[in-house]
């Protein structure tokens, strides 16, 4: 069945472009986020409120990471910004972006993407550096536990 499966795959349903095409677009989308957090864990040095990182484990709410209702602006604005670019810069079997004609043709989209993803961050994190991944202590009595699920 395996075999079949795999013969059908290769031959009939062309299942390698559309791997590699999600591989590819996984990557243009996947860089910025990593190239984010690679940026957060320089800025606090890898030293990490261990107690504010559990706050979705249990259930609570608040700490240095929560930002804006948990949602971390620049960041999310970063990484949107430097995926519609990585998007726009790939060049996959059953998509081309429009910025391969400025790169000759060759995918540079997790370069692209990454590069984006990384200026913006810097720039929009500018104003909230000292919110998260400094030496700020929480105290676990603020935290509050969400009753809502």
């Amino acid at each position: 069945m395996a075999t079949i499966l795999v013969f059908l795959g290769h031959f009939v349903w062309s299942a390698q472009d559309a791997v590699t095409s999600f591989v590819l677009v996984l990557t243009a989308i996947g860089t910025p986020w990593a190239v984010i957090t690679l940026i957060g864990f320089k800025r606090c040095k890898g030293d990490y409120d261990r107690q504010s990182l559990q706050v979705l484990n249990q259930r609570t709410r608040g700490g240095i990471y929560w930002y804006r209702a948990g949602w971390n602006i620049p960041a999310t604005v970063a990484w949107a910004l430097g995926s519609v670019v990585g998007l726009c810069a790939v060049d996959t079997p059953v998509y081309q972006g429009p910025l391969l004609k400025l790169t000759g043709g060759i995918d540079v989209s997790f370069l692209l993407s990454g590069l984006v993803a990384a200026g913006c961050y810097l720039v929009l994190s500018r104003s909230s550096r000292g919110r998260a991944g400094g030496t700020v202590a929480v105290d676990p009595a603020r935290l509050t536990v969400d009753q809502s699920t």
